[in-house]
Formats: structure tokens, sequence, C-alpha cells
């Protein structure tokens, strides 16, 4: 008769079974894992970057908590987002009795863990989007005035049809 060694396959058991569910925790810790990493941050961006993609005007600014009167310019800051990264500015300046606009076509991109929106035109100021919105985009900079103090800008902007032509940006009335 052949005897069998109980205890042996008792620790066989319990180290095969015990080999599995490691595998299986480890595997399910790893899923678990993975599940986790993934979230609504891709598809945030998304959906930001695509609120961005159009013609935008400047509504109202703000320099270090003071509302600045813009009901005077004729055409405020105008600025339109497009595809492949590509944007267009029309900036206003008050030069010699009239309104001149700095048109230039630039790239930008929008960063959005930190809320950066860079127009490559515009660096080094760095754009800070504290509202991007289907209607609204406000957006936060710092600059340096001729005092050498830092100024707190904070712009906010409103949807607009526009159209390029010759590679200047105008409203599309």
């Amino acid at each position: 008769m052949k005897h069998f060694n109980y205890p042996f396959l008792i620790l066989h058991f319990l180290i095969f079974n015990l080999l599995t569910m490691k595998k299986l925790t480890l595997l399910f810790t790893l899923l678990l894992t993975v599940f986790a990493g993934c979230s609504d941050d891709d598809n945030d961006q998304a959906k930001q970057e695509n609120y961005i993609k159009q013609g935008w005007q400047l509504a109202s600014l703000n320099i270090n908590g003071e509302d600045i009167d813009i009901s005077h310019i004729p055409l405020p800051e105008l600025m339109y987002f497009g595809d492949q990264n590509v944007c267009y500015l029309a900036i206003p300046d008050y030069k010699s009795g009239e309104w001149v606009y700095t048109d230039s076509r630039t790239a930008w991109n929008y960063e959005k863990p930190d809320q950066i929106l860079n127009i490559a035109s515009l660096l080094p100021v760095t754009n800070y989007a504290d509202a991007v919105e289907s209607n609204r985009l406000v957006l936060r900079s710092y600059t340096f005035n001729t005092t050498g103090d830092i100024n707190t800008n904070i712009k906010e902007f409103h949807p607009v049809a526009v159209k390029i032509e010759n590679l200047k940006l105008r409203l599309d009335k």
C-alpha cells in the first residue's frame, strides 16, 4: 500500500493557491491602477481646446484690480485660434492720433493641467486661462510697467465672428 504524504500535499496545495492568488491579486492591482489612471482630463483638454478654437474679442480689461475703460477703442483686441495651432491676432495701439492694428499670424497651444494658453508672438508673457467656456475666455497675465512694478492683467473675451483677409484678422459683419 502506498503512503501519501498528506502534509506535503497540503503544503503543495497551499503554496500553489497562494502563488495563484498572488498573481490574481497582482493582476487585479495592476488593472485597478490602470483604470484609476484613466480620467476625464484628456476629454476636458479636448473640450476646452474646442472652446478656444474660435474668434474672440476683448470685452473687458482689468489691471491691478482696476477696470479700464475700453469703450473708446473702435475695435478692441481680436484673436482667432484655429486648427493646427495657428492663431491670428489684431492688437490695437493708439499712435499719432489714430488707432492702428498690429496684425500677426502665430502659433498657440493650451496646457490644461497648468491652464496655460501660450501665444508665440506674445511670449515671454504667459497667459493663464482662468475661464475657458464656449461663451467666455478669461486670460490673466503678468507684465512689468514702466517703473518696474508687476502688473496683473485680466482680459475677458467674448466670442465673435471673424474673417481673415490678406493675413489680417477683422470682425465679420
